[in-house]
């Protein structure tokens, strides 16, 4: 199952890359040229250039609807435990975005709120993303290990013993691997980093 999914996903990213077909590349144009969604929230981190970049990447039921903050470490403190309670009973998925600081920017799209559960969850709309020293997504790929929410720690990505981004129960610190799921490179350079700034936003009418 794996080996298939893993198949359609590098299809997936072949005609999204950037020498994909004309139609894709005025899809995304498209998109990227149309009103910004309104923003809800304060926010240290999305600047216009990252929210039009990141538009066409999201999941299509989350592209045009109010960007709704619900989680800022410069508003509601360092806490994983925090980001879990913010997020109950919310039904969208989730942009979770980082600035470290060394001010790299970087983090993931999820399908689905976060939250805390036994095992991965999470579907293939899920991607990781970073903007340094560029704009790079890495979509999904293979295997099931989108999201592992626990109370001690958060992990996005997996496979063969790393995380493709993984963060500690205070968001204070976190770590960027290859991982399986997204065969991506380490969102940033230095692979374990510290926490400058972190916000949660969701898709929500």
């Amino acid at each position: 199952m794996a080996k298939s999914g893993g198949f359609i996903a590098k299809l997936h990213r072949h005609f999204h890359s950037s020498d994909a077909p004309d139609a894709e590349e005025k899809r995304k144009t498209s998109i990227q040229n149309a009103p910004l969604p309104e923003l809800r929230g304060q926010t240290e981190i999305l600047t216009e250039l990252i929210r039009k970049t990141l538009i066409p990447e999201l999941p299509s039921r989350a592209r045009f609807y109010p960007w709704t903050l619900v989680y800022n470490t410069a508003i509601h403190g360092f806490s994983l435990k925090t980001l879990y309670r913010k997020m109950l009973k919310i039904e969208s998925p989730t942009l979770l975005i980082v600035r470290d600081v060394q001010d790299h920017t970087f983090g993931a799209i999820v399908s689905c709120a976060l939250k805390v559960a036994e095992h991965f969850y999470g579907t293939g709309e899920s991607a990781l993303f970073s903007f340094t020293p560029e704009f790079r997504i890495y979509n999904w790929c293979s295997n099931s290990f989108i999201v592992r929410g626990l109370t001690e720690s958060i992990a996005i990505g997996s496979g063969g013993g790393t995380f493709g981004l993984w963060l500690d129960s205070d968001l204070n610190r976190g770590r960027t691997q290859t991982c399986e799921t997204f065969e991506n490179d380490p969102l940033c350079s230095c692979g374990d980093f510290i926490i400058k700034n972190l916000e949660a936003w969701c898709f929500l009418g």
